[in-house]
């Protein structure tokens, strides 16, 4: 990559970001975190003598697992909210033609969104690790977790579901009606509640890190390069459209 397409690209991310400010893109990036940890705490403080019984001698590890399930859900739905709001609001106010009217490249317009959309659901990654350390610290479980379990939980699903995030970025961006790529999404969800039963090669099993090899490395694997070719295809798509 070139210094002007790096410099290119770097303004692209930073008007995008700029751009934040008129959907509700922050608040739900934080909210999601925020939701999952709270009714962790909400499930942990109603049933704490229950709960301390059962995971007794591994009480942080029952607390970080018990999050798995809820924060895979979470990001789905998030990648599918997130992916919508950031391309609906282009086709809202026709700032597509606006912005290629510009001497930009258009796989650089496309690749800028995109890297802010992985960046705010990085974000949610960190405070969901921060989160549940402070829930742990908090229900006295001590202030020192199983960091590498944590991160797992708390990172993984980010990589692993790089496929389903290309995706609902792509029919976002190539879709003017938004209930097209907010209906698949949503109909991934559903599918999602039910990620134990999914075959293997289902993307929106991925984010749950459970396949029939039992390492949670072949769906991180499998996340990035699958999202690799599915950012591709959206990206020639993307520069063959004509917009509005």
């Amino acid at each position: 990559m070139s210094r002007t397409t790096k410099g290119m690209l770097r303004r692209l991310v930073a008007a995008d970001v700029l751009k934040l400010k008129r959907a509700m893109a922050v608040p739900l990036a934080i909210l999601g975190p925020v939701g999952v940890v709270g009714l962790t705490a909400l499930n942990f403080g109603l049933r704490y003598d229950y709960l301390t019984k059962l995971y007794a001698g591994r009480l942080w590890e029952g607390l970080i697992e018990s999050t798995l399930y809820l924060s895979y859900l979470a990001l789905l739905l998030g990648m599918t909210l997130l992916a919508s709001q950031l391309a609906g609001t282009e086709h809202q106010t026709r700032a597509w033609k606006q912005t290629l009217a510009l001497p930009v490249r258009r796989s650089s317009v496309f690749a800028s969104k995109l890297m802010v959309l992985t960046g705010l659901l990085a974000v949610s990654c960190v405070l969901l690790f921060a989160g549940i350390w402070l829930t742990g610290g908090l229900l006295g479980f001590g202030w020192q977790p199983p960091l590498a379990l944590l991160a797992r939980t708390s990172f993984y699903p980010l990589p692993a579901g790089l496929a389903c995030l290309a995706l609902q970025y792509g029919l976002s961006v190539a879709c003017k009606n938004q209930a097209i790529p907010l209906s698949i999404g949503i109909l991934g969800c559903v599918a999602g509640m039910y990620g134990m039963l999914l075959p293997d090669w289902v993307i929106w099993k991925w984010p749950l890190l459970q396949n029939r090899s039992g390492d949670p490395l072949v769906p991180v694997y499998s996340g990035v390069i699958a999202g690799g070719v599915l950012y591709l295809i959206g990206r020639m798509h993307f520069q063959r459209k004509d917009v509005d």
